[in-house]
């Protein structure tokens, strides 16, 4: 006789709050639905979340499990939690303000919604990281102008692309032409040098920190 308490039958909804955990439990194969509600545990939102599922349900039982959590939307409308940054691409900066989480109506001309972050507390906006994509509709600034107007960081995805291409191109024109790697020597690190160029040296130096013969003969 098959045991049926360890056939998986139910299907668990679970929505994580900050003062409740919800859980919905579908016997999909009596045709039968349940609820649970257990106190949810800020310490490790996960201890409340395990409670909820047992309160109805063995573990073997469930085969799905489906779950969210308002407690990080909750943090931001109540304005508790710790002071953080928020990084985004320019032009999309005001995103979060913009929101429609919590408007009254998502359609029309006019909305009336009280702003989630109060942008003076936190102070002005700093532009952080430029990604010049060359070729694309990014700006083609120098790094100096970009510096000029705040920004701390530039990259050059693109342009490290193109010049590796170049230069593996000719490498390997010049191994298939030649045969062996000599032609090109003079183009290319010897391993000590890039073990220099990639800190092989201090990492090697950092592990032996670790070896364990350094402590065996310790008390």
């Amino acid at each position: 006789m098959t045991d049926q308490t360890a056939i998986p039958r139910f299907a668990v909804g679970v929505d994580v709050g900050g003062t409740f955990t919800d859980v919905f439990f579908l016997d999909e194969a009596r045709g039968r639905i349940d609820i649970a509600k257990v106190p949810s545990t800020r310490g490790d939102q996960a201890t409340g979340f395990i409670e909820g599922l047992r309160s109805r349900a063995e573990p073997k039982q469930i085969a799905t499990v489906v779950h969210g959590t308002t407690v990080g939307t909750n943090a931001l409308l109540e304005r508790k939690g710790a002071r953080t940054g928020i990084i985004t691409t320019r032009g999309f900066r005001d995103v979060l303000e913009m929101r429609r989480r919590d408007r009254p109506s998502t359609w029309g001309l006019w909305g009336q919604f009280v702003p989630v972050v109060i942008t003076s507390r936190f102070g002005n906006r700093v532009p952080l990281l430029a990604n010049m994509v060359e070729g694309g509709k990014t700006p083609l600034l120098s790094a100096a102008e970009l510096a000029e107007i705040g920004y701390r960081l530039v990259i050059f995805p693109g342009g490290l692309t193109r010049a590796l291409a170049h230069c593996m191109t000719a490498y390997f024109a010049s191994l298939k032409q030649n045969g062996t790697t000599a032609p090109f020597r003079d183009q290319m690190l010897d391993f000590a040098a890039l073990n220099a160029l990639i800190g092989t040296p201090e990492l090697l130096a950092q592990g032996r920190q670790y070896d364990p013969s350094r402590y065996e003969d310790r008390p």
